[in-house]
């Protein structure tokens, strides 16, 4: 359920949305009811929804740069919104791919990735950010939720994106997706991506998302709209690149119709 009718604090720069296991009606709030929300009203912003930043003007005027990435299953959306010269605000929904197995295993292997805070131009750094990773639950990721345990008894709940922690620079508990090796690495003359997995409060590992990697270098080595194909591990796959996020980290996407599905 997407509420893009200006109701929010920031009046038309933001839209909200959230998921549903089933949905009933738009209901009062905008943001519908059913079953399964995630979030839920308890969890975030009272309605139960993440942030879209979309625009730093509500207006028609100014033009927006914006990408989405999708399969059946998944799609990722990259706004320029103007905040951050060049930064791409960026949203996630859908399925993600889950380490327990095939989807009847997993059934509840769903997710949604916005911001966590309302009217909030800055950089992502305490508001929630997909640009972002973390190295503990408490991480203040705020606008990241799955829905529901593997189990089906917990309902929504929040997550932790971890990427590679040994090939980042470590500075507390927040990361943004780039990394530290030289660019080509040193020994081999290649370049590095990892996996972007899904953790919960006792670091486990659930899943991992679908399409969406880490670059293990520095966001200087790499240009937007850059593009590249995979060797080793990642043969036969091409890739996207997205510079800036708005945390100052990059997204590395998928391009190829080899991304992970159960």
């Amino acid at each position: 359920m997407v509420n893009d009718a200006a109701s929010e604090a920031a009046l038309g720069k933001e839209a909200l949305a959230c998921g549903y296991a089933a949905v009933s009606s738009e209901g009062p709030s905008g943001m519908g009811t059913g079953t399964g929300q995630f979030p839920t009203p308890a969890q975030l912003l009272t309605v139960g929804a993440v942030v879209i930043r979309k625009s730093n003007t509500a207006d028609s005027t100014n033009a927006r740069a914006w990408a989405i990435l999708a399969d059946a299953s998944t799609f990722y959306l990259f706004i320029q919104s103007g905040d951050i010269s060049g930064a791409y605000m960026a949203f996630m929904f859908g399925d993600f791919f889950s380490l327990a197995g095939s989807g009847s295993v997993d059934p509840y292997r769903c997710a949604i990735i916005g911001r966590g805070t309302e009217n909030q131009s800055n950089a992502d750094t305490a508001t929630g950010g997909f640009d972002q990773v973390g190295t503990v639950e408490s991480s203040p990721l705020s606008g990241f939720f799955w829905a529901n345990s593997l189990s089906g008894a917990s309902g929504s709940q929040k997550f932790v994106l971890v990427g590679d922690m040994s090939k980042t620079a470590y500075a507390g508990t927040v990361l943004s997706l780039q990394g530290v090796i030289p660019s080509p690495n040193t020994y081999d003359s290649s370049y590095y991506i990892c996996p972007l997995y899904l953790s919960d409060s006792s670091f486990g590992l659930r899943g991992m998302l679908r399409g969406c990697y880490m670059l293990c270098h520095a966001t200087t080595n790499f240009s937007d709209g850059q593009t590249f194909s995979g060797a080793n591990d990642y043969a036969g796959k091409s890739f996207l690149v997205f510079v800036k996020g708005s945390s100052g980290g990059m997204f590395c996407m998928e391009t190829s119709n080899t991304v992970g599905t159960n």
